[in-house]
């Protein structure tokens, strides 16, 4: 069963990067960290979220939001993640550049970038995105917000041999979900499109830690 609790971040200067990505960006930044499993055990892997308004705590609530979502059911399956939402109430394309050093200051092993559902995000602002996230160590997985990106993120899919591309909205009317009470609704299948895409990463992190002495 997914942990209905919401995860703190681990130690103080965790908590202050938590801090700063809620205030780096003043008021529209709206970023969240849902954190980690405390006690005993192994380190989780650090999972990255970019997005937007739709994946923005502000909108959906730090429990609700689909990033924590995510995270939530990873656990649940056994794969302990430290999920940290980076998305942004009204962010554009640029200002997710802009702000993407600070949040990689909170190192993950992966970046999941799932920008220009409800704010535009350009080819050249995806692709900073992804290689800024790969020259951090990161793998990328870039998520397919709409149709009109499908060309896009599958070009940028095939130069950086990135994963499939999930697609954020399916079976889902992005004209009904664009309301705030539906759009909160609408989290939990946001959360069930990317689940398998995001675990298949974060799987293959703990495999690799398993075969490196």
């Amino acid at each position: 069963m997914p942990v209905d609790r919401l995860l703190s971040p681990p130690n103080p200067r965790r908590r202050s990067i938590c801090l700063a990505l809620l205030l780096g960006g003043g008021a529209a930044t709206h970023a969240g960290c849902t954190g980690e499993p405390a006690g005993p055990g192994p380190t989780p892997v650090s999972v990255l979220y970019v997005g937007g308004s739709w994946a923005s705590v502000a909108l959906s609530g730090s429990a609700g939001a689909w990033p924590g979502r995510v995270t939530r059911a990873l656990g649940a399956r056994g794969l302990p993640t430290r999920g940290v939402n980076g998305s942004g109430a009204n962010e554009s394309g640029a200002l997710a550049v802009a702000r993407m050093p600070l949040r990689l200051r909170t190192r993950p092993e992966v970046v999941v970038i799932a920008l220009g559902t409800s704010e535009p995000a350009t080819s050249a602002e995806l692709e900073s995105l992804l290689v800024l996230a790969r020259d951090a160590g990161a793998d990328v997985l870039l998520v397919q917000p709409d149709a009109a990106l499908d060309e896009v993120i599958g070009d940028l899919g095939r130069r950086y041999a990135l994963p499939p591309p999930p697609a954020l909205l399916a079976g889902l009317d992005p004209a009904v979900i664009a309301h705030a009470d539906t759009l909160i609704a609408a989290q939990a299948r946001m959360a069930e499109n990317l689940l398998l895409p995001v675990e298949t990463l974060v799987r293959a992190r703990w495999e690799q830690r398993a075969t490196t002495p």
